[in-house]
Order: structure tokens, then sequence, then C-alpha cells
């Protein structure tokens, strides 16, 4: 069995360069440019992604207020954004270097690692998004209960389960060849994602809607049922709409994420459809190098997302900034002493000290 499919792997390296070569010189010449284009563009979005998903992961592990499901949810989102600026993005500028300097091993082995490592952040994203949409729901649904039945650990078990299912599968199905049954789980789990989030915005929408039409009075015993339903104390008016405010944002974000991504599902339909077509392999190929480059780009714009939406996290990343600078001020400070008084010494104590030793 191994020998097998070390024989297909082997193919599959000689075939996934030769593609290129059946192009004329003009098609080769223009993919080159969108190459080199796209290469740049994911470059500097890599660099972003790091630093932002950085920053956000970091402050909300460090701040002890924002362990909550939500915040914890949305620092797994921001590691995955953070791996895809890690790993993906570096593996799509190497793969697209390696076709340009005529690197066929090379090429094929970074293609082969990145088909699955976007595969992986691709679908692990659609997962989480679903998780995020139904725990914001819960949040206002279950009321006092919520912090009981969602804690912190059944949401990490949770999150690190879809990591593994995503991995196992998309592992799999690539390097084994198994392109059309991976690209019917993504459609499947495209559809129950997308099912699953629009059905708890909406149900979101339709608890605040009854909360509106409510008299005073019953507002006011809501609030008293919904308020700091993740971390317990004392009780604020404006919770609700802070909870609120929330879904709202993630809402935006999980609608900003589809957008871009349906372009390039798009351009993998038309893969499937158009593939035995020599003329449109080429428009295809740019297409998909650019959509991907959107895709991949989202990963550094959901940081700064959260960051303008949602007030806690920023409020952890200034923090978190400030006490470096203050460490680094600090440090400053220490050095430039120790300077001084290392400048102050005598002389004449220096040589009494060196004659004691001898």
């Amino acid at each position: 069995m191994w020998n097998n499919t070390s024989r297909l792997l082997a193919v599959d390296r000689i075939t996934c360069f030769l593609r290129y070569q059946s192009m004329t010189v003009a098609d080769i010449e223009t993919l080159t440019e969108v190459s080199i284009a796209t290469s740049i563009v994911n470059s500097l979005t890599m660099i972003l992604a790091l630093v932002a998903n950085g920053l956000v992961i970091v402050a909300v592990w460090t701040s002890r207020a924002l362990h909550s499901p939500s915040n914890i949810l949305v620092s797994c989102l921001a590691v995955t954004d953070l791996l895809t600026g890690l790993i993906t993005q570096p593996l799509f500028i190497l793969s697209h270097i390696a076709r340009i300097k005529g690197l066929r091993d090379f090429y094929c082995y970074t293609t082969l690692g990145f088909s699955i490592s976007v595969a992986i952040s691709s679908i692990t994203s659609f997962l989480l998004f679903s998780v995020v949409s139904v725990n914001r729901f819960l949040v206002l649904h279950l009321h006092l209960r919520y912090k009981e039945l969602v804690t912190n650990r059944r949401v990490i078990f949770v999150v690190v389960c879809c990591w593994i299912m995503c991995i196992v599968e998309a592992s799999f199905t690539i390097t084994y060849g198994f392109y059309e049954i991976h690209f019917e789980i993504l459609v499947m789990i495209l559809t129950i994602g997308v099912a699953v989030t629009v059905t708890a915005y909406m149900k979101i929408f339709f608890v605040i809607r009854k909360y509106e039409k409510k008299s005073h009075v019953e507002q006011k015993l809501l609030l008293r049922l919904c308020e700091n339903a993740e971390k317990g104390g004392k009780i604020t008016s404006n919770d609700f709409i802070k909870q609120w405010k929330v879904s709202r944002t993630m809402a935006f974000i999980s609608a900003l994420f589809l957008l871009c991504y349906i372009p390039y599902i798009g351009v993998l339909v038309a893969n499937v459809v158009y593939i035995k077509q020599i003329t449109s392999r080429v428009s295809l190929k740019i297409a998909g190098n650019v959509t991907l480059t959107i895709v991949l780009g989202n990963s550094a714009a959901n940081p700064f997302l959260y960051l303008h939406r949602m007030r806690d996290i920023r409020k952890a990343v200034l923090h978190l900034l400030q006490k470096w600078r203050m460490v680094k001020r600090y440090s400053r400070t220490e050095r430039s002493l120790f300077t001084e008084r290392k400048e102050t010494v005598p002389k004449s104590f220096k040589i009494e000290k060196i004659t004691a030793k001898v």
C-alpha cells in the first residue's frame, strides 16, 4: 500500500509542475506578474496578521478579567489567523518563488503544504464562527444558566475537537489525492456553518426585538436575568445592550469572513467544472491567486475589527503596550544608571582594588 501511495505522490510531483509547461509564454509571464504582486501583498498582510493577532492573544490570556467563553473564542479565532500568517502565507509565497525559479520538487512540496494549511485554517474558521454565533445566542437565551452550562473548559474542549477534526480531514484527503471528497466536505461544512450562523443571529435579533417591545419594568427584570451572565458580580443596566453590541460585532465579522470566502469558493467550483478546458486554465489560476490573497488577507483584518469594536479587548491591548513601554523605559534607565555609576567610580579606587586582588 505504501509503495503505491509513494508512487502516486511521485507522479503528482511531476504533473503538478508540468501543468505550467503546457501554457504559452505570454500566459506564463502574466501568471508570473500576478504571482509577484500577490506575494508582495501577502508578505505585508502576513506581518500585520502576526503582530495584531499576537497582541490580541497575549492581551486576552494575560488579563484574568477577559477569561470568559466569548473572549476565549475570539482568542482562538486569533490563533487561527496567527497560524495563517505564520505558516499558510509563507508557504504561498515560497510556492510562487519556487515556480518562478523552476524548482520542481520544492514547488510541489510547498504547494502541498499550502493546500493542507489553507484547508485546515478555512474549515476551522468556519466551525469556530459557527460556535461563536451559538455562544452569543446562548448568552442572551440562557441568562443565569449560561455560566453553569458554558464554561471555559468546555469551550476549549470544543475548539480542540474542531482543530483535530480539521487537521485529520485536510491532511488525509489532500495528501492522498481525494480532492473531490475534500471539496464535498468543504461545501457541506460551509452550508452547515452558514445555516447555523444565520439562524443563531436571527434568533438573537428576535430576542432583542422582544426585549424592546416589553414594558420598562419587564425590561428591568430581564436585565437582572441577563446581566453579567459570563462574569457574574455587580449588576449594570447597560449589560444587555453590551451583549447585543458584541453579538452585532461578531455578526459583522462573520459576514465579512463569508464575503472574503465567496469569490474563492466560486473559483473552486469553476475549477471543478472547467478543469479540462485549457483556455480557461490561466484565467482560473490568476483568479485563484487573487481570491486566495483576499482570503488570507482577512486574517490581518480580523484583529483590527476586534480592537475597533470590542472595548474590553482594546483596553487590554493598550494596557499591554503601555506595560511593555514602561518595562522598556525601566530597562533603559537601569542601564543609564549603571553606566553612570561605572563612570563615577574613582581611578584610585580601581587601582587599590586591583592591587588588593594581586
